[in-house]
Protein backbone atom coordinates (compact mmCIF):
# COMPACT_ATOMS: atom_id res chain seq x y z
CA UNK A 1 0.00 0.00 0.00
CA UNK A 2 2.01 3.79 -0.86
CA UNK A 3 1.35 6.65 1.66
CA UNK A 4 -1.22 8.24 -0.89
CA UNK A 5 -3.29 5.84 -0.12
CA UNK A 6 -2.92 5.17 3.29
CA UNK A 7 -3.42 8.84 3.84
CA UNK A 8 -6.57 9.73 2.14
CA UNK A 9 -8.28 6.38 3.56
CA UNK A 10 -6.94 7.28 7.05
CA UNK A 11 -8.73 11.00 6.91
CA UNK A 12 -11.83 9.51 5.10
CA UNK A 13 -11.51 6.87 7.93
CA UNK A 14 -11.62 9.76 10.59
CA UNK A 15 -13.82 11.82 9.28
CA UNK A 16 -16.46 8.88 9.42
CA UNK A 17 -15.94 7.45 13.12
CA UNK A 18 -16.07 11.01 14.55
CA UNK A 19 -19.81 11.33 12.79
CA UNK A 20 -20.38 7.70 14.20
CA UNK A 21 -18.99 8.57 17.41
CA UNK A 22 -21.02 11.76 17.17
CA UNK A 23 -24.46 10.68 16.31
CA UNK A 24 -24.35 7.69 18.85
CA UNK A 25 -23.65 10.25 21.86
CA UNK A 26 -26.25 12.29 20.82
CA UNK A 27 -28.81 10.17 20.45
CA UNK A 28 -27.55 8.71 23.80
CA UNK A 29 -28.42 12.30 24.97
CA UNK A 30 -32.08 12.67 23.50
CA UNK A 31 -33.00 9.22 24.60
CA UNK A 32 -31.88 9.99 28.09
CA UNK A 33 -33.75 13.27 28.11
CA UNK A 34 -31.14 15.88 28.16
CA UNK A 35 -32.59 19.24 27.54
CA UNK A 36 -31.35 20.52 23.87
CA UNK A 37 -32.55 22.22 20.54
CA UNK A 38 -35.03 19.64 19.19
CA UNK A 39 -35.00 20.70 15.75
CA UNK A 40 -30.86 21.25 15.48
CA UNK A 41 -30.43 17.64 16.52
CA UNK A 42 -32.96 16.13 14.49
CA UNK A 43 -31.53 18.12 11.79
CA UNK A 44 -27.94 17.05 12.05
CA UNK A 45 -28.41 13.58 13.05
CA UNK A 46 -30.65 12.91 9.53
CA UNK A 47 -27.72 14.71 7.78
CA UNK A 48 -24.59 12.78 9.10
CA UNK A 49 -27.51 9.00 8.89
CA UNK A 50 -27.76 9.41 5.27
CA UNK A 51 -23.92 9.13 4.28
CA UNK A 52 -21.75 8.09 7.22
CA UNK A 53 -22.19 3.91 7.27
CA UNK A 54 -22.76 3.49 3.57
CA UNK A 55 -19.26 5.70 3.61
CA UNK A 56 -17.48 2.82 5.50
CA UNK A 57 -18.92 0.31 3.14
CA UNK A 58 -17.63 2.18 0.19
CA UNK A 59 -14.42 2.25 1.96
CA UNK A 60 -14.66 -1.51 2.24
CA UNK A 61 -15.01 -1.97 -1.02
CA UNK A 62 -11.89 -0.31 -2.33
CA UNK A 63 -9.44 -2.80 -2.04
CA UNK A 64 -11.51 -5.85 -2.17
CA UNK A 65 -10.24 -7.09 -5.68
CA UNK A 66 -6.72 -6.86 -4.67
CA UNK A 67 -6.95 -8.74 -1.11
CA UNK A 68 -9.32 -11.39 -3.02
CA UNK A 69 -6.59 -11.84 -5.76
CA UNK A 70 -3.60 -12.30 -3.51
CA UNK A 71 -5.01 -15.04 -1.60
CA UNK A 72 -6.89 -18.42 -1.91
CA UNK A 73 -10.74 -19.04 -1.00
CA UNK A 74 -10.13 -20.34 2.26
CA UNK A 75 -7.17 -17.74 2.81
CA UNK A 76 -9.75 -15.11 2.37
CA UNK A 77 -12.44 -16.39 4.39
CA UNK A 78 -10.78 -17.04 7.53
CA UNK A 79 -9.06 -13.59 7.31
CA UNK A 80 -12.48 -12.32 7.33
CA UNK A 81 -13.02 -14.49 10.42
CA UNK A 82 -10.09 -12.34 12.03
CA UNK A 83 -10.89 -9.16 10.61
CA UNK A 84 -14.84 -8.83 11.24
CA UNK A 85 -16.82 -11.88 12.76
CA UNK A 86 -14.17 -12.13 15.67
CA UNK A 87 -14.46 -9.27 16.88
CA UNK A 88 -18.15 -8.69 15.92
CA UNK A 89 -19.00 -12.02 18.32
CA UNK A 90 -16.42 -10.46 20.95
CA UNK A 91 -17.48 -6.75 21.71
CA UNK A 92 -21.20 -7.94 21.22
CA UNK A 93 -21.02 -10.12 24.21
CA UNK A 94 -18.82 -7.67 25.98
CA UNK A 95 -20.81 -4.82 25.45
CA UNK A 96 -24.05 -6.36 25.58
CA UNK A 97 -23.16 -7.89 28.88
CA UNK A 98 -22.47 -4.43 30.59
CA UNK A 99 -25.32 -2.99 29.39
CA UNK A 100 -27.45 -5.78 30.27
CA UNK A 101 -26.20 -5.79 33.75
CA UNK A 102 -26.53 -1.43 34.33
CA UNK A 103 -29.90 -1.32 32.70
CA UNK A 104 -31.55 -0.05 35.29
CA UNK A 105 -29.18 2.70 35.73
CA UNK A 106 -28.91 3.79 32.12
CA UNK A 107 -31.59 4.69 29.43
CA UNK A 108 -31.52 0.78 28.00
CA UNK A 109 -33.18 -1.91 28.47
CA UNK A 110 -31.03 -4.22 27.39
CA UNK A 111 -31.54 -8.12 27.79
CA UNK A 112 -29.49 -10.81 28.24
CA UNK A 113 -31.30 -13.16 25.69
CA UNK A 114 -31.00 -9.94 23.31
CA UNK A 115 -27.19 -9.93 23.73
CA UNK A 116 -26.85 -13.81 23.27
CA UNK A 117 -29.19 -13.41 19.85
CA UNK A 118 -26.51 -11.91 18.11
CA UNK A 119 -25.66 -14.71 15.53
CA UNK A 120 -29.48 -13.50 13.96
CA UNK A 121 -30.26 -10.39 15.25
CA UNK A 122 -27.25 -8.25 15.66
CA UNK A 123 -27.64 -5.07 17.84
CA UNK A 124 -26.05 -1.71 19.05
CA UNK A 125 -23.86 -0.69 16.35
CA UNK A 126 -22.44 -3.85 15.69
CA UNK A 127 -25.00 -4.27 12.95
CA UNK A 128 -22.42 -2.90 11.12
CA UNK A 129 -19.75 -5.85 11.05
CA UNK A 130 -22.21 -8.37 10.69
CA UNK A 131 -23.91 -6.93 7.15
CA UNK A 132 -20.07 -5.90 6.34
CA UNK A 133 -19.13 -9.61 6.52
CA UNK A 134 -22.50 -10.97 4.84
CA UNK A 135 -21.79 -8.09 1.99
CA UNK A 136 -18.30 -9.57 2.13
CA UNK A 137 -19.59 -12.98 1.50
CA UNK A 138 -21.92 -12.18 -0.92
CA UNK A 139 -18.78 -10.65 -3.10
CA UNK A 140 -17.11 -13.40 -2.94
CA UNK A 141 -19.20 -16.17 -3.92
CA UNK A 142 -20.24 -13.87 -7.13
CA UNK A 143 -16.25 -13.39 -7.70
CA UNK A 144 -15.56 -16.61 -7.20
CA UNK A 145 -18.68 -19.23 -7.61
CA UNK A 146 -20.29 -17.38 -10.15
CA UNK A 147 -17.36 -15.53 -12.03
CA UNK A 148 -18.48 -12.06 -12.00
CA UNK A 149 -15.36 -10.04 -12.23
CA UNK A 150 -16.05 -7.34 -13.68
CA UNK A 151 -16.83 -4.00 -11.77
CA UNK A 152 -19.40 -3.14 -14.04
CA UNK A 153 -21.41 -5.71 -13.40
CA UNK A 154 -21.25 -5.73 -10.19
CA UNK A 155 -22.15 -1.96 -9.46
CA UNK A 156 -25.30 -2.83 -11.66
CA UNK A 157 -25.70 -5.73 -9.48
CA UNK A 158 -25.69 -3.35 -6.63
CA UNK A 159 -27.63 -0.63 -7.75
CA UNK A 160 -30.48 -2.93 -9.21
CA UNK A 161 -30.92 -4.77 -5.77
CA UNK A 162 -30.46 -1.56 -4.12
CA UNK A 163 -33.87 0.10 -6.19
CA UNK A 164 -35.51 -3.24 -5.82
CA UNK A 165 -35.49 -3.87 -2.11
CA UNK A 166 -38.57 -2.16 -1.35
CA UNK A 167 -40.66 -4.57 -3.55
CA UNK A 168 -38.70 -8.12 -1.87
CA UNK A 169 -40.50 -9.76 1.14
CA UNK A 170 -38.00 -8.35 4.48
CA UNK A 171 -35.62 -10.52 5.34
CA UNK A 172 -32.42 -9.39 7.33
CA UNK A 173 -29.53 -10.84 5.57
CA UNK A 174 -31.00 -10.09 2.03
CA UNK A 175 -31.65 -6.35 3.30
CA UNK A 176 -28.36 -5.61 4.30
CA UNK A 177 -27.00 -7.44 1.00
CA UNK A 178 -29.41 -4.52 -1.12
CA UNK A 179 -29.19 -1.66 1.04
CA UNK A 180 -25.41 -1.94 1.55
CA UNK A 181 -23.15 -3.47 -1.41
CA UNK A 182 -24.22 -0.52 -4.03
CA UNK A 183 -21.30 1.12 -1.90
CA UNK A 184 -19.15 -1.57 -1.73
CA UNK A 185 -19.20 -1.83 -5.42
CA UNK A 186 -18.89 1.72 -5.73
CA UNK A 187 -15.74 1.66 -4.07
CA UNK A 188 -14.13 -1.66 -6.02
CA UNK A 189 -15.17 0.73 -9.08
CA UNK A 190 -13.55 3.97 -7.43
CA UNK A 191 -10.30 1.69 -6.97
CA UNK A 192 -10.30 1.19 -10.70
CA UNK A 193 -10.40 4.35 -11.79
CA UNK A 194 -8.69 6.39 -9.10
CA UNK A 195 -5.21 6.55 -10.35
CA UNK A 196 -6.82 8.03 -13.53
CA UNK A 197 -8.90 10.51 -11.88
CA UNK A 198 -7.48 14.38 -11.81
CA UNK A 199 -9.50 16.56 -9.37
CA UNK A 200 -9.97 20.10 -11.10
CA UNK A 201 -10.96 22.81 -9.24
CA UNK A 202 -14.06 22.70 -11.33
CA UNK A 203 -14.73 19.59 -10.54
CA UNK A 204 -14.63 19.99 -6.83
CA UNK A 205 -16.58 23.13 -7.38
CA UNK A 206 -19.56 20.64 -9.12
CA UNK A 207 -19.11 17.73 -6.61
CA UNK A 208 -19.55 20.02 -3.63
CA UNK A 209 -22.32 22.35 -4.78
CA UNK A 210 -24.33 18.84 -5.98
CA UNK A 211 -23.35 17.53 -2.37
CA UNK A 212 -24.87 20.81 -1.25
CA UNK A 213 -28.05 20.92 -3.11
CA UNK A 214 -29.17 17.16 -2.63
CA UNK A 215 -28.78 17.24 1.00
CA UNK A 216 -30.91 20.50 1.07
CA UNK A 217 -33.35 18.53 -0.95
CA UNK A 218 -33.98 15.75 0.99
CA UNK A 219 -33.35 17.49 4.43
CA UNK A 220 -35.71 20.35 3.88
CA UNK A 221 -38.26 18.81 1.54
CA UNK A 222 -37.98 15.23 1.33
CA UNK A 223 -37.49 13.86 4.95
CA UNK A 224 -40.26 11.91 5.26
CA UNK A 225 -40.21 10.87 1.91
CA UNK A 226 -36.61 9.51 2.55
CA UNK A 227 -37.53 5.40 2.14
CA UNK A 228 -39.82 5.93 -0.16
CA UNK A 229 -37.13 7.85 -2.85
CA UNK A 230 -34.68 5.83 -3.08
CA UNK A 231 -33.01 6.75 -6.13
CA UNK A 232 -32.77 10.44 -4.44
CA UNK A 233 -31.67 9.00 -1.50
CA UNK A 234 -28.52 6.68 -3.12
CA UNK A 235 -27.79 10.00 -5.19
CA UNK A 236 -27.69 12.32 -2.27
CA UNK A 237 -25.35 9.42 -0.49
CA UNK A 238 -22.99 8.98 -3.35
CA UNK A 239 -23.01 12.85 -3.59
CA UNK A 240 -22.09 13.41 0.37
CA UNK A 241 -19.33 9.87 0.15
CA UNK A 242 -17.77 12.11 -3.08
CA UNK A 243 -17.47 14.84 -1.01
CA UNK A 244 -15.77 13.24 2.13
CA UNK A 245 -13.63 11.29 -0.52
CA UNK A 246 -12.54 14.79 -1.76
CA UNK A 247 -11.88 16.76 1.53
CA UNK A 248 -10.27 13.99 2.68
CA UNK A 249 -7.41 13.80 -0.52
CA UNK A 250 -7.13 17.85 0.43
CA UNK A 251 -6.53 16.84 4.38
CA UNK A 252 -4.08 14.11 3.37
CA UNK A 253 -2.05 17.19 1.90
CA UNK A 254 -1.89 18.89 5.18
CA UNK A 255 -0.45 16.11 7.35
CA UNK A 256 -3.04 16.39 10.05
CA UNK A 257 -1.19 13.55 11.91
CA UNK A 258 -3.81 13.72 14.97
CA UNK A 259 -6.49 13.27 12.41
CA UNK A 260 -5.05 10.49 10.54
CA UNK A 261 -4.25 8.52 13.79
CA UNK A 262 -7.97 8.41 14.54
CA UNK A 263 -8.68 7.13 10.73
CA UNK A 264 -5.91 4.09 12.04
CA UNK A 265 -7.74 3.37 15.06
CA UNK A 266 -11.43 3.81 13.83
CA UNK A 267 -11.74 -0.27 14.31
CA UNK A 268 -10.75 0.16 18.04
CA UNK A 269 -13.00 3.47 18.55
CA UNK A 270 -15.72 1.61 16.55
CA UNK A 271 -16.45 -1.63 18.77
CA UNK A 272 -15.40 0.47 22.16
CA UNK A 273 -16.74 4.13 21.85
CA UNK A 274 -20.60 2.92 23.18
CA UNK A 275 -18.80 1.88 26.66
CA UNK A 276 -16.71 4.57 27.09
CA UNK A 277 -19.16 7.76 26.09
CA UNK A 278 -22.10 5.81 27.91
CA UNK A 279 -20.25 5.90 30.84
CA UNK A 280 -19.14 9.23 30.55
CA UNK A 281 -23.39 10.44 30.16
CA UNK A 282 -23.91 8.57 33.62
CA UNK A 283 -20.93 9.66 35.55
CA UNK A 284 -22.36 13.38 34.55
CA UNK A 285 -26.15 13.09 34.96
CA UNK A 286 -26.36 10.33 37.59
CA UNK A 287 -23.38 11.07 39.43
CA UNK A 288 -22.20 14.81 38.95
CA UNK A 289 -26.32 15.48 38.66
CA UNK A 290 -25.05 18.16 35.39
CA UNK A 291 -27.58 17.65 32.09
CA UNK A 292 -25.96 20.24 29.92
CA UNK A 293 -26.16 19.51 26.50
CA UNK A 294 -22.97 20.92 25.61
CA UNK A 295 -21.19 19.70 28.26
CA UNK A 296 -22.16 15.70 27.96
CA UNK A 297 -21.46 15.96 24.01
CA UNK A 298 -17.81 17.21 24.00
CA UNK A 299 -17.11 14.89 26.83
CA UNK A 300 -19.21 12.16 25.47
CA UNK A 301 -17.14 12.70 22.41
CA UNK A 302 -13.46 12.92 23.67
CA UNK A 303 -14.44 9.73 25.61
CA UNK A 304 -15.26 7.91 22.85
CA UNK A 305 -12.63 8.75 20.64
CA UNK A 306 -9.52 9.39 23.66
CA UNK A 307 -10.43 5.79 25.72
CA UNK A 308 -10.53 3.58 22.44
CA UNK A 309 -7.33 4.94 21.12
CA UNK A 310 -4.89 4.71 24.30
CA UNK A 311 -7.36 1.04 24.75
CA UNK A 312 -5.95 -0.09 20.60
CA UNK A 313 -2.45 1.64 22.08
CA UNK A 314 -2.45 -0.81 24.98
CA UNK A 315 -3.08 -3.62 23.00
CA UNK A 316 -0.65 -3.35 20.86
CA UNK A 317 2.03 -3.02 23.31
CA UNK A 318 1.36 -5.92 25.03
CA UNK A 319 0.54 -7.59 21.51
CA UNK A 320 -3.56 -9.20 23.00
CA UNK A 321 -5.94 -8.93 19.76
CA UNK A 322 -8.48 -8.24 22.08
CA UNK A 323 -9.93 -5.21 20.16
CA UNK A 324 -9.70 -5.85 16.40
CA UNK A 325 -8.78 -9.30 15.45
CA UNK A 326 -7.59 -12.65 16.52
CA UNK A 327 -4.54 -14.90 15.13
CA UNK A 328 -6.92 -17.54 14.43
CA UNK A 329 -7.02 -18.07 10.54
CA UNK A 330 -3.52 -19.79 10.07
CA UNK A 331 -5.55 -22.19 12.94
CA UNK A 332 -8.15 -22.55 10.53
CA UNK A 333 -6.48 -22.95 7.59
CA UNK A 334 -4.25 -26.00 9.31
CA UNK A 335 -7.31 -27.62 10.39
CA UNK A 336 -9.00 -27.20 6.64
CA UNK A 337 -5.80 -28.78 5.24
CA UNK A 338 -5.55 -31.89 7.65
CA UNK A 339 -9.45 -32.71 6.57
CA UNK A 340 -8.46 -32.06 2.88
CA UNK A 341 -5.00 -34.66 3.29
Amino acid sequence: MNTQRDNWVDYAKAIGIILVVYGHVARGLYNAGIPMDENVYLLIDTFIYSFHMPLFFFLSGLYFVKSLNSRTTKQFFFNKIDTIVYPYILWSIIQGTVEAFLASHTNGNVTYTEVFSLLWQPRAQFWFLYALALVFLFSLLLHRYFNLTKINILLLIGVTLYLIKGYLPFNLYANYICSYFIYFSIGMYFQQYNSKITLSNLTLFFVMFLFITFQYITLFHLVDAYNILNSIKLITTILSISAVVITSKILAKTNLQFLADIGKASMGIYLLHILASSSIRVLLQKVLDNNTFEVHLILGMLAGIIIPIICVYISKIIKAPYIENAPISEAGEYLISQVNK
